[in-house]
């Protein structure tokens, strides 16, 4: 053989190798197949209900003590309609408490459904309708606690909330959060 043969070779296979990883990406990965549904590119998505609410429960070893700093983490806290909530990092910034989720998920090639925080409109666009009045957090005694001056959510599906500092007596042993400002989807594949 030829060295231009070889290095023809060389390039047909990497050709074919970089390809077939695209396909596969952009088609049966996750992510792919999220982008896929979300812009409804050989899908059909419809909006099931607003408002859907995930409960889960925050362990007293991932909130730091007064003084500490904080962690990076990659917990899964629960999982519900192939949407997984994953506590991402824990900062205590001095006069409050910030936690902070990541959202993944476990898309079906062909239907199924998942959980958004915007609203996905026909377009290609996103609208919000999260409000700080979709999060609730009680601990183990069922005693409310405030919602923080901080909530958010982004980018994609992330969200956050903080609590004060002077409620860290009611989160110490752990507490429970109640978070209502997912959008629930199905879709289907064309």
């Amino acid at each position: 053989m030829t060295k231009k043969r070889i290095y023809l070779s060389i390039v047909i296979l990497g050709f074919c190798v970089s390809w077939s990883y695209l396909f596969f990406y952009k088609n049966y990965s996750n992510a792919g197949k999220f982008k896929n549904v979300t812009e409804r590119d050989g899908y059909t998505l419809n909006l099931i209900k607003d408002k859907e609410a995930v409960e889960f429960y925050i362990k007293p070893e991932w909130i730091p003590a007064n003084g500490a700093s904080g962690k990076k983490y990659a917990i899964e806290v629960t999982s519900k309609n192939n949407t997984n909530i994953i506590l991402d990092n824990v900062l205590n910034r001095g006069d409050d408490i910030y936690f902070s989720f990541e959202t993944t998920y476990n898309m079906n090639y062909h239907k199924g459904s998942f959980m958004y925080n915007l609203i996905i409109n026909e377009n290609g666009s996103f609208t919000s309708n999260s409000s700080h009045t979709d999060f609730h957090f009680y601990n183990n005694n069922n005693e409310i606690i405030e919602v923080g001056h901080q909530t958010g959510r982004g980018p994609g599906s992330s969200f956050g909330f903080a609590i004060d500092s002077e409620d860290y007596d009611l989160i110490k042993d752990g507490f429970y959060v109640n978070y209502s400002g997912f959008n629930l989807y199905e879709y289907y594949k064309n």
